[in-house]
């Protein structure tokens, strides 16, 4: 994959990759990455990636980045990593490889907390299956008057993690954009912004807690998405 580096300083830079990568999606013709912009602390990783498997996904790569223990300094939670996710479709072969690692991670001794609007069944039984109250998970999408189409969910697609994060155990780091944990999102153009920043980070979960407390439910269901598309696989 390509990576370009950049001076962080330089705020013109960092919008000239951006504007690089407009410039290579105004043709509309078929292209592949991932492009990977670094911009001082600031990472954008740009899709498509149609090869992306288990064994080079850039987003289970980032998840892999987390470890559950060790966390100090005010991150974390007695020691252990917590870990915030909000994903609107969440689904298929590749949603079920990056919940085995969410799962791990949660085996490994993470807090998980997790908002979902379109989530496979398989996917959710393997997140929640024999878990305790370390692992919440909890649906944002519900359905219109007739109980059939999807009227209200969340379109977010955010991971946070506080605690033990690469090297540094007192971290704090979102990742957000475009990119559902989904098998098309690997084919689409797509972009994940990495933000290590503990008043980013605090201003997500902040979002995250309002729309639990908003409205949500710990039973899992499934409707139809508007715009016709469909019940989700897995």
């Amino acid at each position: 994959y390509e990576m370009l580096l950049c001076d962080w300083s330089s705020d013109v830079c960092s919008s000239d990759l951006y504007t690089n990568m407009w410039n290579r999606m105004v043709p509309d013709r078929r292209g592949n990455g991932p492009f990977v912009f670094q911009s001082g602390p600031y990472t954008s990783t740009f899709y498509p990636m149609r090869q992306a498997t288990r064994r080079n996904d850039k987003t289970l790569d980032a998840l892999r980045t987390i470890h559950c223990s060790g966390a100090t300094g005010g991150a974390g939670y007695k020691g252990h990593t917590v870990v915030y996710i909000a994903m609107h479709a969440w689904h298929g072969k590749r949603g079920l490889y990056l919940a085995q690692r969410v799962r791990d991670m949660y085996d490994a001794g993470c807090y998980v907390r997790i908002l979902y609007s379109f989530m496979g069944h398989g996917t959710y039984s393997l997140l929640t299956r024999h878990t305790g109250s370390r692992m919440i998970a909890r649906r944002v999408l519900f359905p219109g008057p007739n109980g059939l189409v999807a009227a209200k969910y969340s379109h977010m697609k955010v991971f946070a993690a506080s605690g033990r994060v690469g090297s540094d155990p007192s971290a704090h780091v979102t990742w957000t954009g475009s990119n559902n944990w989904a098998d098309r999102s690997i084919k689409a153009d797509e972009v994940t912004l990495r933000i290590p920043s503990k008043s980013v980070y605090n201003a997500y979960v902040d979002h995250w807690n309002f729309m639990r407390a908003r409205r949500s439910s710990g039973t899992w269901a499934i409707y139809e998405e508007p715009g016709g598309g469909g019940r989700v696989p897995d």
